[in-house]
Formats: structure tokens, C-alpha cells, sequence
């Protein structure tokens, strides 16, 4: 029942409780998130920048689609060197 709710929520744009918006998240293990959280870092500069898809895997996998092409990480400083070089504009 808990994978049917959270897969029927993120298919949904807004819920509604009683007229109220609520958001529904999966529940990690600290360690787990913990890991996810490394990776805001990167997520932080991509959320502005057109073509490129990204999120995270389970249990902390961060995945890029950018120019056709998908790369994965595992290390949070690897995937922001990856963004900086490769996507982001040269300052």
C-alpha cells in the first residue's frame, strides 16, 4: 500500500487534504538520507538550467540527462565537478 501512494502521488501535481496542499515523501533510512543529501550541492545549480533532467535513484544514485547523453554518480563531488565543467557556462 505504501509503494501504491507514493507512486499515485508523484504522478499528481497538487494534493489536497481537507482544502490543505500536502506533500508526501518517501521515508529513508538516516544512513540513506544522509547520502541523498550530499548531493544537494549539485542539484542546487541544475534546477535553473534548461535540457537538463536530473534527479536520484535509490538509494543515492544522481542521475544527469543533459545533451542526449545520461551519466550517473555515486560521489557527490564528482557529479558537481561534472555539472561545473560540462554544463554550467564557463564565468
Amino acid at each position: 500500500m505504501k509503494e501504491r501512494i507514493l507512486r499515485l502521488s508523484s504522478q499528481k501535481k497538487t494534493l489536497f487534504y481537507k482544502e490543505r496542499r500536502v506533500h508526501i515523501f518517501p521515508d529513508f533510512a538516516p544512513e540513506v538520507a544522509k547520502q541523498r543529501a550530499a548531493f544537494a550541492e549539485a542539484k542546487r545549480p541544475l534546477q535553473n538550467v534548461n535540457g537538463v533532467k536530473f534527479g536520484l535513484c535509490f538509494p543515492a544514485t544522481f542521475r544527469i540527462t543533459f545533451g542526449g547523453e545520461e551519466k550517473s554518480f555515486k560521489d557527490p563531488k564528482l557529479a558537481v565537478s561534472f555539472i561545473k565543467g560540462t554544463i554550467l557556462p564557463p564565468k
